[in-house]
């Protein structure tokens, strides 16, 4: 597994932006720039990439959330 998770952060690394949240998608997105002959192989890869995309989405979710909610509490009014 190790193996995967390596490749799978290179060719985030090597391609960033080419990527997203769609399994689908990911993987037409991978036999673009990769030929890979097994079958396993291939859906590992973009089983990682496409879990590393939405924790990434994620991620930004809820720090584009942070300063709203600290927004808010600075226009609260003082009691």
């Amino acid at each position: 597994m190790d193996r995967v998770r390596r490749l799978s952060q290179e060719i985030l690394q090597k391609y960033p932006g080419m990527f997203g949240t769609d399994y689908s998608a990911n993987k037409e997105q991978l036999a673009k720039i990769a030929t890979v002959h097994s079958k396993m192989m291939r859906n590992k890869l973009v089983g990682k990439i496409t879990k590393a995309m939405i924790a990434a989405s994620a991620a930004e979710e809820v720090q584009a959330e942070a300063p709203e909610v600290e927004e808010v509490q600075a226009e609260a009014p003082a009691a």
